[in-house]
């Protein structure tokens, strides 16, 4: 394997997370946007709340990152290795 060959499943990898990270802050605004909230519910109960919870909190651990990279570019190598033995075929 080349240094060219991991700059590219560099680059792929690092391409899918950005990819995923667009989805997710994408995906929050569209939820954000359209979120009307049950204000009759609120009206009802003896004392207001001060605070009101939306949204969940998800914290990825870094170990996770690193796993999810390194995989995206052993997926990369994997597919570039079976195309070039298809074409010398």
């Amino acid at each position: 394997m080349t240094i060219k060959t991991i700059i590219q499943a560099f680059l792929f990898s690092l391409l899918l997370h950005l990819c995923y990270m667009a989805f997710q802050i994408i995906s929050g605004i569209l939820i954000t946007t359209r979120y009307k909230p049950n204000i009759t519910a609120h009206l009802t109960s003896t004392y207001p709340e001060s605070t009101i919870a939306f949204g969940v909190k998800n914290t990825t651990s870094p170990l996770t990152i690193v796993v999810t990279m390194v995989l995206g570019m052993v997926l990369f190598a994997a597919a570039k290795y079976v195309l070039v033995k298809v074409r010398k075929a």
